[in-house]
């Protein structure tokens, strides 16, 4: 960079810092942070990373408000006076702080936190965070993904365990249903004997003709093929019943942690009772948690069984439908077999198929 890109950016950095103590003025302190952002980019100096530090303080951001400050005492020669404010502005900030102890298993596991924040398991250092609510996601090839909404409290870490599930314990295997299944009987023409048919007595008819199917499938086949659809059915219908239970009692937990919140936001409690109330806030968030997850893999389950009930009952559907198609075609050809004649003979009929 030359002397007058140098010089260019300085100027443009000193319009910036301007517009940025103008927004400060109006409490804009969005634009504003964005103002000093730009100008620190261009031109760094200490006094703008300061004004970044107060930008963050108002917004509630209080970690990069304390990586400011903090930078800006190790950066330049401050006074006496000015050194004791900024750090007592920094240990108030520290009560706004605290920090999450993950235990991710597998590792490589990725983590993200607020959408933002990304990590790769194992994470062996506490990751520092505002006090407050906060979303974790934790994702891996192969695995069912984890979501956690997590509550960190001030000055007392909050440890989390997440193990992720693999994505083929959730696919319920479908039972082979295997019909057994009987060959075909060939059926022998009948020889019709014109020459000895004469000597026949026409009244004489043939009595004890019964039709017989071969194909026509036995109670314990049908059970064989019907039964697993009653299985598959069944599953569904208590995986998902059991999914609306845990989703209602989900909902109860979360409303019973944003009470719990509620309560801490009033100053009137005292210190037994917040640390009574950051307890209980902790136990609620952590079942509403595990009651989601565990609605999840039931909603999984019951539609993965439901499934697969519907494509056993279209098979076992289709395979009834065959063997009538048989029995139909067998008997016709039985009807036909015989027709008297007044002579009293009897001629074999073409078989119908």
């Amino acid at each position: 960079m030359g002397a007058q890109d140098a010089d260019l950016n300085r100027a443009r950095a000193r319009e910036l810092f301007s517009s940025g103590v103008s927004y400060v003025q109006q409490t804009k302190y969005e634009e504003a942070l964005a103002a000093f952002q730009e100008a620190y980019r261009l031109a760094p100096h200490p006094s703008v990373r300061l004004n970044m530090a107060h930008c963050y303080e108002a917004l509630n951001n209080p970690i990069p408000a304390i990586f400011h400050y903090e930078s800006y005492l190790s950066e330049t020669e401050t006074t006496q006076e000015q050194r004791v404010n900024i750090e007592a502005s920094i240990d108030a900030l520290e009560t706004k702080v605290g920090t999450l102890v993950l235990d991710v298993s597998p590792d490589g596991s990725e983590v993200v936190i607020d959408g933002i924040e990304k990590r790769t398991a194992p994470i062996h250092e506490a990751i520092r965070l505002a006090v407050g609510v906060h979303h974790v996601s934790v994702r891996h090839n192969g695995y069912v993904t984890a979501e956690k909404q997590v509550m960190i409290w001030g000055g007392t870490p909050t440890q989390e365990q997440v193990t992720l599930q693999r994505t083929n314990l959730l696919t319920p295997t479908v039972p082979k249903t295997q019909v057994a299944t009987r060959p075909a009987q060939p059926i022998e023409p009948l020889a019709a004997n014109l020459d000895s048919a004469e000597d026949t007595d026409a009244t004489q008819q043939p009595s004890n003709l019964k039709a017989t199917d071969s194909n026509k499938p036995s109670s314990a086949e049908a059970n064989q093929v019907w039964w697993p659809v009653v299985v598959s059915a069944g599953v569904s219908g208590a995986a998902l019943l059991s999914a609306v239970i845990t989703g209602v009692l989900a909902l109860s937990a979360e409303n019973d942690f944003e009470n719990v919140l509620d309560q801490l936001d009033d100053p009137t409690p005292t210190s037994a009772e917040r640390l009574q109330l950051q307890s209980d806030g902790e136990q609620a968030a952590d079942r509403a948690d595990r009651l989601a997850r565990t609605t999840d893999i039931l909603w999984i389950s019951g539609a993965a069984f439901a499934v697969s009930a519907i494509l056993l009952h279209v098979v076992g559907s289709k395979r009834k439908s065959d063997t009538s198609s048989q029995e139909g075609r067998g008997m016709s050809a039985l009807k036909t077999q015989f027709i008297p004649l007044r002579q009293g003979a009897a001629i074999t009929l073409g078989w119908a198929y």
